[in-house]
């Protein structure tokens, strides 16, 4: 039985390299040949995948759907029509102000400088006799131009008060001037920039005595109490504190004459200089 299934089994083998040597392309000249599959016979030991090839998969068929029904609309509601309401007028905005152009400031629209006491109207003719050449004798000069106003007496001092008081009142006159032919745009950025600076601001100058608004009743009164106390008074305060104290203990009579004279004096005021009073105001 073995030596029989030995043979079968070798046959067998060689059978399938027969089918397997067959199945190459055979080369004839220039032209490779192969062999196709009607001619490969089946034996026992060739598959049939080998042997007989699948047919192909038909392509299965394509569902067709019907096309849905469009739907009906439901019919809108009519509503009553609104009636047309008028848009309101659009309100132009304002116009933006033009910015203000920027002030240059220059020397000759600054205010006039206020001239040196009687110690500097004698400096200056003092320097004028000995010019200081260089800065480090300028400390030097300045000690001897000291040394040298102390050691005049006041009838010599007189002389330089007086050049003072003159050329005081020359710059009270330019002062007003000044302020009443101004434009307070520069009195602004004047005054703008000595702020910035820390400095102090400059101000029109008071109006004379004459045209200042008069004293009321009561501080008449205290003018008139205070020349009758004021030698045997020590301190102000008390002073102006006992001519309260009188002024509250005064008869209503002599306060009523006080009263009407402040009247009278502020109804010439106001005739004489209450325009120009309120327009510098």
């Amino acid at each position: 039985m073995l030596s029989l299934f030995a043979a079968n089994f070798g046959l067998a083998t060689k059978a399938s390299r027969l089918l397997f040597n067959a199945a190459k392309p055979v080369v004839s000249g220039y032209h490779r040949v192969g062999l196709t599959a009607s001619g490969v016979t089946r034996s026992f030991v060739t598959t049939p995948r080998v042997a007989f090839p699948a047919a192909a998969k038909k392509a299965a068929p394509k569902k067709t759907t019907k096309a849905a029904a469009p739907r009906k609309k439901a019919a809108k509601k009519k509503t009553a029509a609104k009636p047309k309401v008028k848009a309101k007028p659009k309100r132009k905005a304002a116009p933006k102000p033009k910015p203000k152009p920027k002030i240059v400031l220059k020397r000759e629209m600054l205010p006039p400088s206020s001239p040196g006491g009687p110690y500097l109207q004698f400096a200056k003719e003092y320097h004028a006799k000995y010019p200081i050449k260089s800065l480090p004798e300028a400390a030097e000069a300045m000690k001897k131009c000291g040394a040298a106003w102390n050691a005049l007496d006041k009838s010599e001092k007189e002389k330089y008060y007086e050049q003072y008081r003159k050329a005081f009142e020359e710059y009270a006159v330019k002062r007003a001037e000044y302020f009443a032919t101004v434009d307070p745009e520069i009195i602004k950025e004047i005054n703008r920039r000595k702020k910035a600076k820390g400095k102090s601001k400059i101000r029109p100058p008071p109006p004379p005595v004459e045209q200042r608004r008069p004293m009321t009743s009561y501080l008449q009164f205290y003018h008139d109490y205070r020349k009758e106390h004021s030698q045997g008074a020590s301190d102000l305060k008390i002073l102006a504190a006992e001519a309260g104290k009188a002024w509250r203990e005064l008869p209503e009579a002599k306060k009523q004459v006080y009263k009407d004279q402040y009247m009278a004096r502020l109804e010439t005021w106001r005739a004489q200089y209450g325009k120009s009073a309120a327009a510098s105001a």
